[in-house]
């Protein structure tokens, strides 16, 4: 997997509207990754008052009709399942349960 992360530096911290004393290192300006083959782009917002989340939601669109790609779909969610890193709700367990209805 390809990941690259970037943080703000302390010039930029007025140009984003940082509070003066923001840790910058635990800011993400700009963060990319690769998730079987498809590349994700992301970022920190910069409005209001920085607060965790847990609202976010990512969608992987897999050719679930070629067997090496549902083959390694499967072993990605079983291994994102198992980490205990990430949440997975029931919208992903219901796609992937009935993925002939969501084609």
């Amino acid at each position: 997997m390809r990941k690259a992360s970037f943080s703000p530096d302390a010039a930029q911290v007025q140009q984003f509207g940082l509070p003066a004393d923001a840790n910058l290192d635990n800011i993400t300006i700009h963060a990319g990754f690769d998730i079987l083959g498809v590349s994700f782009q992301c970022a920190d917002a910069f409005r209001g008052k920085s607060e965790p989340t847990n609202q976010i939601d990512m969608i992987l669109d897999i050719n679930a009709d070629d067997p090496a790609s549902a083959q390694a779909a499967e072993d990605f969610y079983q291994r994102v399942s198992a980490s205990g890193t990430v949440t997975v709700g029931w919208e992903t367990i219901f796609l992937k349960r009935n993925c002939d209805v969501v084609k």
